[in-house]
């Protein structure tokens, strides 16, 4: 006890400083209300007594916690932070701590200008409060010297434990604190902490905080609803999901409670992630047994272990069941307004991916989507279904700046697409879906009777191949147009017997009012490491030239004068030549069959192929990819990737389809 009847105890700090504290009076009592839940309260009461004229004169805080000493009293009061909970992460009970910076004592000015508190602790309480029997604490502060507070003992009379905060000469600015509004903020507030602590109680002028009036939904699941192991039948998950301002349930946790509901222990990694703000409440009468070991439930930890994961499976499951259920409906919606971009049924397993992908986004959208009228939101989706179908990295960008998703919403899909596959397989899908349709398109234009006639090497096949390298090889499908090699390869072109003046693939000229090249070498390189290059370079041959000894002379002539040019002196360099034409005779043929891939002691490698060879292998790398995501094409369609993609460099004759799925020749 105090040797003297009363103490003045003074913070070290300034007042303007504190003064900063308590500006807001709602934040003032909402300190004062988590003082007294983290003091292991489970009542508390707020009580406003008004003027005649109904003016609030006077507020009063009354709570059935563990209370305070006089000698925490003089070390709390006499120092800014200097709050026990500094340190800890419960209340003696278990309760997470709301409090812990030492502020609330002086919030509680925002509300009057004079506050008394009056307290009487608990008898060998847990919190480590000396027992004092009968003992009151008294202690009295006012808001014009903020930094002084008076502290006395009194006796308590047979008074029970707990704590009444009394305010006077209440501030204007706190007179709306028995608003309809402000009791739905302190609801919002409070809700979280409520629904996990069910034997808390929390009462504003007569008016209980209840936690379901900001639930949007709830729902219980016992066994056998919830698969758990023989040893936990008694289990019950509950489900809350909450009103999206319910800050403090945001992050999605499964509470481990005991069979009151009150939690002991948050699960947070792991738990499945919701667009839908929820908390996982998973009851059972052994983790109240376990308690020690809650914290290791994770790490295998018997037997709590078991049951903590069917819990993560259960709330897994019916998330998954929720999300199907609403993107169901919304579909429903669209189709019966006919807002919905898709009518066939997917003709493959990439379409049903695709239109998979086209739904999740499409739902995660729906807040924004759903305010508009139909035709508004008929054309946003027709719009996501085209960025998915021709360039799904202006997808965000249509989300974003067209159907203005927030940057929480946008958050939320981007949470959801990395945790699922869908974008990487459709990505696959769409890159391997081009290469089969340019090899469709190449074979069909090289190798029709009809089509082949039309095709200039030098002004069409040259432009589509030059940016397509993968179909020679695939690693140069990163690869870059070098313009070194481009003039080393102008300096000896004379050596393949062509006087032609010499322009590389990353030139272009006009020739009969179209852009086109005019070269038939296509030079590749990659960096593979500092000074180290690999380069290929591709020759192409007319359909009317057959392959044989003197265009493998000519090559290696070449070959050898430019991998001995004095421009790559110093370089570490590996070469491929490679020679393709229609044809091929039979020495070019067996030529072909004899090389191993060694290069020789220069690194240079020479290949000869023909068209048939080239695209047969391409199709041999993309069989097993096409073979699992069933892409398949119908004779109509051979030339519309090439019409897609490289319109431009197809004679004019070729780049119309006609009806009927025949093409125009």
């Amino acid at each position: 006890m105090l040797d003297c009847p009363m103490a003045l105890v003074r913070v070290d700090v300034t007042d303007e400083y504190l003064s900063r504290l308590f500006s807001n009076p709602l934040t003032g009592l909402v300190e004062l209300i988590e003082n007294a839940l983290d003091a292991d309260a489970n009542r508390v009461e707020v009580a406003f007594a008004r003027s005649e004229l109904g003016a609030i004169e006077a507020i009063t805080i009354r709570d059935d916690g563990d209370g305070i000493t006089t000698d925490r009293a003089m070390r709390a009061f006499g120092m800014l932070g200097g709050s026990w909970k500094a340190n800890a992460r419960t209340s003696p009970t278990g309760r997470p701590l709301r409090g812990r910076r030492g502020h609330g004592r002086w919030a509680a000015f925002a509300l009057g200008e004079t506050v008394t508190w009056l307290s009487v602790p608990r008898v060998d309480s847990e919190a480590g409060l000396a027992p004092q029997t009968g003992v009151r604490t008294r202690i009295q502060g006012a808001r014009s010297n903020p930094g002084v507070f008076d502290i006395t003992e009194t006796p308590a009379n047979g008074e029970s434990n707990g704590t009444v905060v009394t305010v006077a000469g209440v501030v204007p600015g706190a007179q709306s604190l028995d608003s309809e509004s402000v009791y739905k903020k302190l609801n919002l507030h409070f809700a979280y902490y409520l629904a996990r602590h069910p034997k808390a109680w929390v009462d504003i002028d007569g008016k209980k905080l209840d936690p379901e009036t900001v639930q949007q939904n709830k729902i219980s699941l016992r066994s056998p609803q919830v698969a758990m192991p023989d040893h936990a039948s008694d289990v019950e998950l509950v489900i809350v999901e909450w009103v999206p301002k319910v800050r403090e349930a945001s992050k999605p946790r499964l509470i481990l409670c005991d069979t009151d509901g009150t939690g002991l222990y948050d699960v947070i990694d792991g738990i499945p992630w919701s667009p839908i703000t929820y908390t996982g409440y998973l009851r059972w009468s052994g983790f109240e047994d376990n308690r020690r070991i809650l914290p290791l439930a994770q790490l295998g930890a018997e037997p709590v272990a078991e049951v903590v994961s069917a819990g993560i499976q259960a709330l897994r499951k019916y998330f998954d069941a929720r999300r199907d259920e609403a993107r169901s409906a919304l579909i429903t919606q669209w189709k019966d307004e006919s807002s919905y971009p898709y009518s066939d049924v997917p003709a493959n397993d990439l379409e049903a991916a695709e239109r998979d992908l086209f739904d999740v986004v499409a739902v995660t959208a729906a807040p924004a989507l759903q305010g508009t009228d139909v035709r508004s939101r008929k054309l946003s989706l027709r719009l996501l279904r085209e960025a998915l179908q021709r360039d799904p990295t202006q997808m965000g960008r249509i989300l974003e700046e067209v159907i203005g998703l927030t940057d929480e919403q946008m958050a939320d899909l981007s949470h959801l697409l990395s945790r699922t596959s869908l974008p990487a397989i459709i990505g696959t899908a769409k890159l391997v879906a081009h290469r089969l349709g340019t090899l469709e398109g190449l074979d069909h234009i090289l190798f029709n009777r009809e089509a082949s006639p039309h095709l200039l090497e030098r002004r069409h096949l040259h432009e589509i191949v030059a940016a397509e390298p993968w179909i020679f090889a695939e690693e140069y499908a990163l690869s870059r147009s070098d313009r070194g090699l481009t003039e080393v390869l102008r300096a000896h072109r004379q050596l393949l017997g062509d006087q032609l003046p010499v322009l590389m693939d990353d030139e272009p000229v006009l020739v009969d009012g179209r852009v086109a090249r005019v070269d038939l070498l296509l030079s590749r390189s990659i960096e593979n490491a500092t000074n180290r290059y690999d380069h290929l370079v591709v020759e192409l041959k007319r359909p009317s030239v057959t392959i044989g000894s003197d265009e493998i002379t000519q090559l290696e002539k070449y070959a050898f004068k430019v991998a001995e040019d004095s421009r790559f002196l110093g370089q570490d360099v590996t070469w491929e030549f490679l020679l393709v034409g229609t044809k091929l005779d039979t020495y070019a043929r067996k030529r072909a069959e004899r090389e191993t891939g060694q290069r020789d002691q220069d690194g240079i490698r020479l290949r000869f192929a023909s068209w048939n060879d080239i695209i047969g292998q391409c199709r041999h790398r993309l069989k097993f990819v096409e073979r699992e995501l069933a892409i398949a094409s119908r004779d109509d369609e051979v030339m519309d990737e090439l019409r897609r993609v490289h319109a431009a460099a197809l004679p004019g004759i070729l780049t119309a389809s006609q009806p009927d799925g025949v093409d125009a020749l």
